[in-house]
Protein backbone atom coordinates (compact mmCIF):
# COMPACT_ATOMS: atom_id res chain seq x y z
CA UNK A 1 0.00 0.00 0.00
CA UNK A 2 1.60 3.11 -0.90
CA UNK A 3 1.41 6.07 1.44
CA UNK A 4 1.88 9.78 0.81
CA UNK A 5 4.76 11.23 1.91
CA UNK A 6 5.14 14.58 3.57
CA UNK A 7 8.73 16.52 4.84
CA UNK A 8 9.02 17.68 8.33
CA UNK A 9 11.15 20.13 9.70
CA UNK A 10 13.00 19.20 13.00
CA UNK A 11 15.15 21.37 15.35
CA UNK A 12 17.73 18.79 17.01
CA UNK A 13 20.99 18.77 18.93
CA UNK A 14 23.89 18.45 16.12
CA UNK A 15 25.90 15.76 18.02
CA UNK A 16 22.48 14.01 18.45
CA UNK A 17 22.12 14.07 14.64
CA UNK A 18 25.28 12.65 13.84
CA UNK A 19 24.89 10.21 16.18
CA UNK A 20 21.18 9.27 14.49
CA UNK A 21 23.24 9.20 11.05
CA UNK A 22 25.70 6.54 12.78
CA UNK A 23 22.95 4.46 14.03
CA UNK A 24 20.55 4.99 10.49
CA UNK A 25 23.81 3.32 8.70
CA UNK A 26 24.74 0.43 11.38
CA UNK A 27 20.97 -0.46 10.61
CA UNK A 28 20.69 -0.12 6.93
CA UNK A 29 17.62 2.13 7.18
CA UNK A 30 17.49 5.87 6.98
CA UNK A 31 16.34 8.56 9.71
CA UNK A 32 12.92 8.92 7.97
CA UNK A 33 12.34 5.44 8.49
CA UNK A 34 13.56 5.30 11.91
CA UNK A 35 11.32 8.16 12.93
CA UNK A 36 8.55 6.46 11.34
CA UNK A 37 9.00 3.07 13.30
CA UNK A 38 9.32 5.09 16.35
CA UNK A 39 6.07 6.88 16.26
CA UNK A 40 4.30 3.59 15.06
CA UNK A 41 5.77 1.73 18.20
CA UNK A 42 4.41 4.30 20.95
CA UNK A 43 1.49 4.39 19.30
CA UNK A 44 0.78 0.93 19.53
CA UNK A 45 2.58 1.04 23.26
CA UNK A 46 2.21 3.62 25.44
CA UNK A 47 4.64 2.16 28.04
CA UNK A 48 7.41 1.84 25.34
CA UNK A 49 7.15 5.78 25.41
CA UNK A 50 7.54 5.67 29.18
CA UNK A 51 10.27 3.48 29.00
CA UNK A 52 12.02 5.94 26.78
CA UNK A 53 11.40 8.90 28.71
CA UNK A 54 12.83 6.92 31.71
CA UNK A 55 16.45 5.90 29.96
CA UNK A 56 17.17 9.07 28.77
CA UNK A 57 16.72 10.95 31.82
Amino acid sequence: MYMSKKKLTLSIDEKLIRTIKHIAVDNETNISEMFEDYIRAINKNKNTLRAIQDMTK
